[in-house]
Order: C-alpha cells, then structure tokens, then sequence
C-alpha cells in the first residue's frame, strides 16, 4: 500500500544508489526555486518557533531533573510528549500489509525487537510517543552538544543501552564494551516483561535515498523481529542530517520546520527460517524494507561509510561541494 506522503518512491523504479548518494551535504535539499522563497518569507515565524522549542526543551529538561528517580519513566514519557507537540509532530501509523491503525500499534507495543532504517537523529522519538521503549543508541550521545540537554532527555525517555562509538578508544577496550553491550540487549530481550528493544540495523543515518546493509546482531537473537519503515516529510528543504552539522544544527533545523509528517508502516512480524543464519535473516528482512519504502537494500556498510566521511571532512566542505564527493575520493 503506497503512502501519501509525498516523496514516496515506486518499488519499480528503484535503483542502487553509491555509498556517497546515501549522504547529504548540503544543509538545503533541491527544490523548486518558489520554495526557497516561501521559506525566506517565512523567516520570522520560524525563528520565533525555534526560539520557543529551544526554551521549551530547556523547561522540559528542568522538569526531567527535578523528578523524583522512581518517576523517571512517567517523566520522560511526558516530556517527549510535550515536545513532540511543540515541534509540530503529527504520526500517522499503519500496517504495510493492509490492517488497521489500532492493529499496527498493538504490533508495536507486543513487540520484542523493532527495526527500523535510520534517517536522523530523532527516528526513535515518534516510537517513544507511541509506547514505552529501551533504545539501542551510541555512546556519543552522552557527551554530544552543551547547547542542548540530549544526555538527559535520552537517559529519561529512552531506556537506552549504549553502544561504543567506533574508534572512541582502544581496540581491546571497544571490545569489551561491544560485548557488554550485546550481553546487556540478550538479557533485555530474553525478559518477557521487559519493553520493546528499538534498533536501527544500518547502524548509520542516510538520506533515505537506500538502505545501508544490515548488521546481523539483533537477527542472531531468536527473537521475532518487527520491521518499520519510517518516512518523514516537511514543509521547507531542509536535510534532516548532513555529513558536516553537528547534532545541535540538526535539530535546530528541524525545530525551524513548521512542523514534522511522519509515517510509521509496520511490516509483518518475522522469525528466522529453518537453518537462516542471521545474515540471511538480517538481508530479508533488509528487502523487505526497502520494497515497502520502494528504494534499493545496498551492500554498503556503515565502516565503508565511516572512511568515506573521514576523508570527506579531511578534503573540506568546500572542495567537496565544488568537485563533488565521488571525485574527492577518487583523488585520495
């Protein structure tokens, strides 16, 4: 069933884009010229959103801190709540194979593990305002932007567990971390009680334009899987995330849209084949994906992406954006 929001592509026409056509790198995406106008336009009221979301998020972080440790699931639900309204968020959810709405969020909120392409930082909060959830997230969300209160929004309302950010320490010591961390997701998802485990298997944002490979770790669990396929449209042509911006400039783009249209279309339940070993089940599920969003499932990964970007930001953005990433890289 297609969406209607508009930018959907057909499954027929989908290509296999290059590593560098799943990254942004420009904060403004092509459009037609009368937007960009539009937008200019729209000036002083945006600044004046962003203005009231940023002491928003503020007032809403003094309220996290100030609640009582044994209230810190109930005040993380409302403070994402909050925001979510402020920043003009409105979901839609439905089932991809043709049920209701009511029976798309009961897939959900039964759900063991969700997963779900990755295209900005904030995919995990329309889940969160739907139900409960533990979050899967790098550790470079404990440290990220002093110019706003990430760390605690997400301790509060995510649940998470952390993961080592590739190449933050020592190869011995980010071992050891990954293993902890896979220890701590088997004991979540093995507790019947416990929330649904959100976990993004690209294991890197991309512009929606295709699906990175999938990391086979949460397919290897024996635990049914529940694909969503997320899609987020916006008023004004600005990227959710580029190669360059910082946390804090992606979310302050996001805070100057008017608001947010997000689509959640939750796939059937999956469970690992007869004798599928989880690589197998993590590129099925991977297809699966990519035909409901009618883009490519590629075969890049999120260490190829990581090098690239590393030369990218040694080459600069300015030559990147005169020659064009693919030659920067071909010149390397």
């Amino acid at each position: 069933m297609p969406s209607d929001i508009p930018g959907r592509r057909e499954a027929s026409m989908k290509t296999v884009p290059t590593l560098t056509e799943l990254m942004t790198y420009s904060p403004f995406l092509d459009a037609p010229r009368w937007k960009f106008v539009a937008m200019a336009l729209y000036l002083p009221l945006g600044v004046a959103l962003v203005v009231v979301r940023v002491v928003t998020t503020f007032v809403v972080t003094l309220f996290l801190f100030a609640a009582p440790a044994s209230y810190a699931s109930a005040a993380g639900t409302v403070a994402l709540n909050v925001l979510w309204v402020v920043f003009g968020g409105v979901l839609r959810v439905r089932c991809a194979d043709g049920g209701t709405p009511a029976e798309a969020r009961a897939r959900l909120r039964s759900a063991r593990v969700i997963v779900s392409n990755h295209l900005s930082q904030a995919d995990s909060w329309p889940f969160r305002v739907l139900t409960p959830i533990a979050c899967v997230i790098r550790e470079t969300y404990l440290g990220t932007s002093r110019l706003l209160p990430v760390a605690k929004l997400t301790t509060a309302a995510f649940d998470p567990i952390y993961v080592p950010t590739p190449g933050s320490r020592g190869e011995a010591e980010e071992r050891a971390a990954r293993a902890a961390t896979k220890a701590a997701v088997e004991r979540h998802v093995r507790d019947a009680a416990s929330k649904p485990l959100l976990y993004f298997p690209e294991g890197s944002i991309t512009n929606g334009r295709g699906l990175m490979r999938f990391s086979a770790f949460v397919f290897g669990l024996d635990v049914p899987v529940t694909p969503v396929a997320v899609s987020f449209w916006e008023p004004w042509p600005l990227a959710l995330d580029t190669v360059w911006s910082p946390l804090h400039w992606n979310l302050l783009r996001m805070a100057y849209q008017p608001c947010h249209v997000v689509e959640l279309a939750v796939l059937p339940t999956l469970t690992a084949r007869a004798g599928e070993e989880p690589p197998a089940f993590a590129e099925r599920t991977a297809t699966d994906l990519a035909n409901e969003l009618g883009i490519a499932a590629t075969p890049h990964t999120t260490e190829e992406k990581r090098a690239a970007m590393k030369k990218l930001k040694k080459a600069g953005q300015a030559k990147v954006l005169r020659e064009g990433p693919e030659a920067v890289l071909r010149a390397d």
